[in-house]
């Protein structure tokens, strides 16, 4: 039995070490994510503000390239209800951007990212089989906590803030850019897992 009180400490310290550092996962190379997210869509068209809420899938591609910064591709799909109760729509955003890790050596990773986002709503048209779709893009800025469960799996809550525009209508194959551009803001907030293959 150990018993010199910093002798024990030592002992400890070298016990729980290599339990952290096998959980610890790389963040250089590829890496695949799957999220559920709560998003919220504000948008001003002719002086009026409108609010809406729903929730979503999204799916990400990244690559690290040092373990501090990875680019990577996000595409999401949310179901919309309007704060009017009026029929729902769908929102998809598709995000193109860079991450930078704070503390890549650690298992509890905070980071920040940006990205270039495109985004398009896409409304159900009665009498017709086909959408009525308005699209656009924008910024977004966003950050994250990062927490490994295992070299290759780990847990990841983030919040993405888009300040964008809806600059094209679409319809039935034919679409149009004569029209009033609308102001938007997405904010999304989603939970999910990151696999190392």
């Amino acid at each position: 039995m150990i018993r010199c009180p910093a002798l024990r400490l030592v002992a400890l310290v070298a016990f729980l070490l290599p339990a952290a550092a096998s959980a610890q996962a790389g963040r250089e190379g590829l890496s695949l994510s799957a999220h559920v997210y709560a998003a919220q869509l504000s948008v001003e068209v002719g002086g009026d503000e409108s609010s809406d809420s729903g929730g979503g899938l999204g799916g990400e591609v990244a690559y690290g390239f040092t373990p501090r910064l990875a680019a990577f591709l996000a595409l999401g799909g949310a179901s919309m209800e309007p704060e009017d109760g009026g029929d729902g729509y769908g929102l998809g955003t598709a995000d193109l951007g860079l991450r930078f890790n704070l503390r890549p050596s650690s298992r509890l990773n905070p980071y920040l990212q940006a990205a270039v986002t495109g985004q398009v709503a896409s409304f159900d048209v009665p009498g017709t089989s086909a959408d009525l779709e308005a699209r656009g893009g924008g910024l977004t800025i966003g950050g994250g906590l990062l927490y490994d469960l295992s070299p290759s799996v780990s847990f990841d809550v983030a919040l993405d803030l888009t300040g964008g525009r809806f600059t094209e209508l679409a319809f039935d194959g034919e679409s149009t850019d004569n029209f009033d551009e609308i102001d938007s803001g997405i904010v999304r907030l989603g939970v999910g897992a990151v696999f190392k293959p």
